[in-house]
C-alpha cells in the first residue's frame, strides 16, 4: 500500500516552528485521519451503506512546567499552521526562542503489510462480495431462512512529530467481514455467526 499521510515532514516542521515562535521550549504534533465504511446486506438487499471521514490534529507546547495544548479539525497544512499559532499564543512572550529540529522520518521495519489499499477498491466490488457470500450461505441448506452479511472498513493514518526531530507515521487498516445465518426446521430456529477480521499496520 503506497498511500502517504496528508501531512508531510515539511508541513510538520513548519507547524512545530510556529508552535515555538513565542518562546516555547518543546513542541509535539499529533495528526490523524480516520476513514470508515460500513455495508450491510440483509434479506437479499443492501440495507446500510455508511461512510465517513474524521480528520484533526493536536499540538502541545511546553516551557518550564507550563504546558499548553490546542486541537481542532484540520483540512490542510494552512489549518495546521493556524492551530500551531493558537498553541503558541498560550505561552507568554519574552522567553528564549528555541529552534525546532527539522523532522526526519524514522525507517522502521514493518510488522505487517497491506497489498491493496481497501480505499482503492470500488464500493461496487465490495457489494458484489456481500451478494456472493449471501448466495453461498443460502445454497448450503434449504433450511436457511435469513442471511445477513456485513463488511466494515477502517483506515487510520497517524503522524506524530516533535521539535527534537522525531517523525513517525503509521497507517492502520482494519477490515471485518461477517455472516449471520438463521435456519428453521419445523418450529426450531437456530442461528450461526462467523467473522473474519484481518488487521495490519504500516509504520
Amino acid at each position: 500500500m503506497t498511500h502517504e499521510p496528508s501531512v508531510s515532514a515539511r508541513d510538520a516542521g513548519h507547524a512545530l516552528r510556529t508552535a515555538l515562535s513565542r518562546g516555547g521550549e518543546w513542541a509535539e504534533l499529533f495528526w490523524e485521519r480516520h476513514e470508515t465504511l460500513q455495508l450491510v446486506l440483509d434479506d437479499n438487499r443492501v440495507e446500510d451503506a455508511i461512510g465517513g471521514v474524521d480528520q484533526g490534529a493536536g499540538i502541545r507546547v511546553t516551557t518550564g512546567e507550563r504546558t499548553t495544548y490546542a486541537n481542532a479539525n484540520v483540512a490542510d497544512a494552512d489549518d495546521l499552521i493556524a492551530l500551531a499559532g493558537r498553541a503558541a499564543r498560550g505561552i507568554a512572550e519574552g522567553g528564549e526562542l528555541h529552534e525546532a529540529v527539522p523532522p526526519e522520518p524514522d525507517d522502521l521495519s514493518r510488522h505487517s503489510t497491506v497489498a491493496i489499499d481497501p480505499r482503492s477498491v470500488p464500493v461496487e466490488r465490495k457489494v458484489a462480495m456481500l451478494r456472493r457470500a449471501n448466495e453461498v450461505a443460502r445454497e448450503l441448506d434449504p433450511r436457511v431462512q435469513q442471511v445477513t452479511v456485513s463488511y466494515g472498513e477502517s483506515v487510520q493514518e497517524v503522524v506524530v512529530a516533535n521539535s527534537d526531530g522525531l517523525l513517525r507515521t503509521d497507517t492502520r487498516v482494519r477490515l471485518n467481514l461477517a455472516v449471520q445465518v438463521v435456519a428453521k426446521q419445523g418450529e426450531i430456529l437456530e442461528s450461526g455467526f462467523e467473522a473474519a477480521a484481518p488487521r495490519a499496520s504500516r509504520c
